[in-house]
C-alpha cells in the first residue's frame, strides 16, 4: 500500500520525504532512476561493471548526505549531473592507474610486458581495492573522499563534521596499512 502511494508521489514529494530521512523515498527514487543512470553512465564508460559502480558511488552518496541535499533544479537533473561527474571521475582514476601502471612496466627491468607481468598487476589492483574495502568505516570514508573524489582535507573535515587533525591522522592510518598490507608485492 505505501509503495503504491510512493510511486504517484513527486520527485519533489520524495526529496523531502528524504530529507526528513524516510529510507522508502530513498527506495523509491533508486527504483525511479536506477536504470536511466545506469545506461548514462555505460554510455559514458562502455563498462556494464563500471556503469554499475558508478550508479552505485551516486546512490550512496545520495544516502549519506541525504539531510544536506541541495537540489536547485530536478532530482532527474541532479542524478544525471551526479553520473556525468563520477563517469568523469572514474575515466580519470583508470587513467592514472594505467599511468602508474605503465610507469611500473617501463621501469622494470624488461620492458617486454608479459602475461606474468600483466597478472601480477591486476593481482595488485586487487589488493589495493581489497585492502581500501577492509580499512575501517571511517579511516576508509576519509581516505576514499580524499584520494577517490579529491576532496581536500577541510572539505572532507566540513562534510564529516570533524577537524583536519583528525582527516591527517585517517589519512595517515589508511596509508600505513595499505603500506604495510602492500609489502609483499614487491615490484620485480
Amino acid at each position: 500500500m505505501i509503495k503504491n502511494r510512493l510511486i504517484e508521489l513527486t520527485d519533489n514529494d520524495l526529496i523531502l520525504m528524504l530529507k526528513q530521512g524516510d529510507k522508502e523515498a530513498f527506495n523509491e527514487i533508486y527504483n525511479r532512476y536506477q536504470n536511466d543512470l545506469r545506461d548514462a553512465a555505460f554510455r559514458q564508460l562502455h563498462s556494464a561493471d563500471d556503469a554499475k559502480d558508478v550508479v552505485q558511488e551516486v546512490f550512496i552518496s545520495l544516502f549519506i548526505r541525504y539531510d544536506k541535499l541541495q537540489i536547485t533544479h530536478s532530482l532527474e537533473a541532479y542524478l544525471f549531473t551526479a553520473i556525468k561527474y563520477k563517469s568523469l571521475n572514474h575515466i580519470r582514476s583508470n587513467r592514472i592507474r594505467k599511468k602508474h601502471i605503465n610507469r611500473l612496466s617501463a621501469s622494470s627491468s624488461s620492458t617486454e610486458t608479459t602475461p606474468a607481468k600483466i597478472l601480477y598487476l591486476k593481482e595488485l589492483n586487487q589488493q589495493i581495492r581489497y585492502i581500501i574495502a577492509s580499512l575501517p568505516k571511517k579511516c576508509r570514508q576519509v581516505y576514499l573522499l580524499s584520494r577517490k573524489e579529491g576532496f581536500t582535507y577541510r572539505d572532507i573535515a566540513n562534510e564529516l563534521g570533524i577537524s583536519i587533525s583528525t582527516v591527517e591522522k585517517h589519512i595517515i592510518k589508511a596509508l600505513r596499512i595499505i603500506r604495510s598490507r602492500l609489502q609483499t608485492y614487491q615490484v620485480a
